[in-house]
């Protein structure tokens, strides 16, 4: 039996770890060890809670967890080997940052992509999540060829309990995500854009109210920043662009932007503070979404949603 235990402060490292408790008998007496206890020198966080995955009778491994700041949990496959009958995980204690595996190498598709939303039936590609279960006459692809469809069929106070927000994960230690949108459908009161989805979230969207259209900042515990755009020169809210980076690697941090030709960004507005909490429990996720606080069927299109992972992204 395989578990996950974490020992409080001055006992052992004070981080997560692996035991495993064996018998030969499940009444009988059982032993008990720590079979894995390292963070891959990441602030203490220890690796554990997972799988031993036997391949053949000479080839097996264990997948982990470890907690990695804003972006969440990332797993770890791990070399393992059988001593005395107990299962060692790693490699002398630790785990290594590469290693062969005697696994036939297979194509598989990247956790994270770019995506036109051009699909000619309305299915998701697997990279991508609804926050609830979906109203699916809210959302399309094949209504406007070209474009996500998002149609306001519920009301909301926040972007925590709006329907119909499509997220994707990111990737550390930069993730940056900017999107096109047509906004000249909303009503008053709607507001549309991208967020840094999490409890303590961000969103950088279009507003409208009573016929203006508002850039609105939101972030959690924070008054909203509105700009008018009118005020924008060649604003328009047929193609208007939004963006926002994660960096996981310099203290937790999201900025946020915005630009009328999809060339020139402009940063908008006060850098997020990342933080895991364990009230979404998933790590940030890039937010497309769109909700009404006063009517119901108002509509925002996007397209060509762009993810770029380097740090020139930034730029």
């Amino acid at each position: 039996l395989c578990f996950i235990e974490w020992p409080s402060q001055g006992n052992g490292n004070s981080r997560r770890r692996e035991v495993c408790y064996r018998s030969r008998d499940l009444e009988g007496s059982f032993e008990r060890k720590v079979i894995f206890d390292d963070d891959m020198d990441y602030y203490n966080c220890g690796i554990a809670q997972g799988v031993l995955i036997k391949v053949d009778d000479d080839s097996w491994y264990s997948m982990l967890f470890q907690d990695h700041g804003a972006v969440g949990r990332i797993p770890y496959l791990l070399p393992m080997r059988w001593e005395d009958d107990w299962p060692v995980i790693g490699i002398d204690g630790r785990a290594p940052k590469e290693f062969e595996v005697s696994l036939e190498e297979k194509r598989v598709a990247p956790l994270v992509i770019s995506d036109s939303f051009n699909h000619k039936i309305n299915r998701l590609p697997l990279q991508f999540q609804w926050n609830h279960n979906p109203i699916e006459e809210g959302w399309s692809f094949t209504e406007r060829p070209g474009y996500l469809r998002l149609k306001n069929m519920q009301l909301a106070d926040g972007i925590l309990t709006a329907r119909n927000t499509l997220t994707e994960r990111t990737v550390t230690p930069f993730s940056s995500f900017s999107i096109e949108g047509d906004f000249s459908q909303l009503r008053d009161g709607d507001y549309a854009g991208l967020a840094a989805f999490m409890g303590r979230y961000g969103t950088i969207g279009v507003t409208r109210e009573k016929g203006q259209f508002m850039l609105c900042l939101k972030q959690k515990d924070k008054e909203p920043l509105n700009l008018n755009l009118s005020s924008v020169k060649g604003f328009n809210p047929f193609n208007f662009y939004l963006r926002i980076v994660f960096d996981f690697e310099n203290n937790d941090k999201a900025k946020f932007f915005y630009s009328v030709d999809g060339e020139e960004y402009i940063e908008f507005g006060d850098e997020l503070t990342m933080e895991f909490t364990l009230d979404l429990f998933v790590g940030y996720r890039i937010g497309i979404f769109s909700y009404g606080t006063k009517h119901q069927g108002g509509i925002a299109d996007f397209r060509n949603l762009v993810f770029e992972s380097k740090n020139d992204s930034i730029d």
